[in-house]
């Protein structure tokens, strides 16, 4: 038997949250070259879903300066 794929959709595709996010970061520009590096953190907790789950994410990477 296949599933139906409406409530495939509403499973997969529907998650929604609300919580408290906090994000830092730094960056640093060498002005001579169209670049920037960068750092951030993002802390969250969720109050909808599943309360009191914590997410933490990170992120570097390089940015072109136009």
């Amino acid at each position: 038997e296949s599933p139906d794929t409406n409530d495939f959709a509403r499973t997969s595709f529907s998650r929604s949250s609300q919580g408290f996010q906090t994000v830092v970061g730094i960056e640093y520009a060498y002005f001579q070259l169209p670049i920037s590096a960068f750092m951030e953190m993002e802390y969250y907790v969720d109050v909808q879903r599943d309360p009191g789950q914590t997410f933490l994410q990170g992120g570097i990477g390089l940015r072109y300066v136009f």
